[in-house]
């Protein structure tokens, strides 16, 4: 198993429900003037994650995707939200229609160089990678290879060759999925750096009171727990 750091650092212990939809707004209201957010579908190809699905109930249907860049960081980074029509698992309330999964490959844009690695571990928390922790494609230095966990759709690294998922613009699909509701940390997602580095978020889900989010504190919990999908985590560095 290769090594990651997994980060979940929200308060655990609460039992509280899923909290509601996100009022509407402007999807881009917290992106930065000096951020760029483009469908450069050369590059996006370049760094395309190869995805293990064939034992899912659901496949997915595209890789949303765009290439975040600014003067401002050293990196670049290709953003994937892979998208399912739907969720089915035995625990009824976690059964639901469409479903996103993020993988972000932050690269050096003068050498092309893969970085550094962020992708959801375990229900939106945020699973990183750096260096020989990069789960590559054999004989690919620029695109990884995840292992879809059923029925959550979460990665764990590596393993078999993966299939290719068609790459569908981001900058089209996230406006609706933003005005629809999406329950998602907005900053995360256009400003995909936060989820990379030393400083970066733990888990893409909304703050609530200040910094703190129900919805990631009750996954925490279902962790700690053992139960929907924890068995499944790839946790070898999980700071609790």
């Amino acid at each position: 198993m290769r090594r990651r750091q997994f980060l979940a650092t929200a308060a655990a212990g609460l039992t509280v429900g899923t909290v509601g939809a996100r009022a509407a707004g402007d999807p881009y209201a917290e992106k930065p003037d000096h951020v760029s957010l483009e469908f450069d579908e050369a590059t996006l190809e370049k760094y395309r994650p190869r995805l293990i699905t064939r034992h899912l109930e659901i496949e997915p249907s595209y890789l949303y995707s765009w290439v975040a860049s600014s003067n401002e960081f050293d990196l670049d980074v290709a953003c994937y939200w892979c998208w399912y029509e739907g969720q089915v698992s035995d625990v009824k309330p976690a059964s639901h229609k469409g479903d996103r999964e993020p993988i972000y490959v932050g690269f050096d844009p003068d050498d092309g160089e893969v970085k550094q690695v962020a992708v959801d571990g375990y229900h939106y928390f945020n699973a990183y990678y750096t260096g020989d922790d990069i789960p590559f494609q054999d004989g690919d230095e620029y695109r990884t290879t995840w292992h879809v966990q059923k029925p959550y759709h979460f990665y764990s690294a590596g393993g078999d060759a993966g299939s290719d998922v068609d790459l569908d613009d981001m900058t089209e699909k996230y406006p609706d999925w933003w005005k629809n509701g999406w329950n998602v940390h907005q900053r995360s997602v256009v400003v995909p750096w936060m989820m990379l580095g030393n400083d970066r978020r733990s888990d893409w889900w909304p703050d609530d009171v200040g910094t703190f989010s129900f919805e990631a504190a009750l996954r925490k919990g279902w962790l700690w727990a053992g139960i929907r999908g924890a068995d499944d985590a790839d946790t070898d560095d999980l700071a609790v």
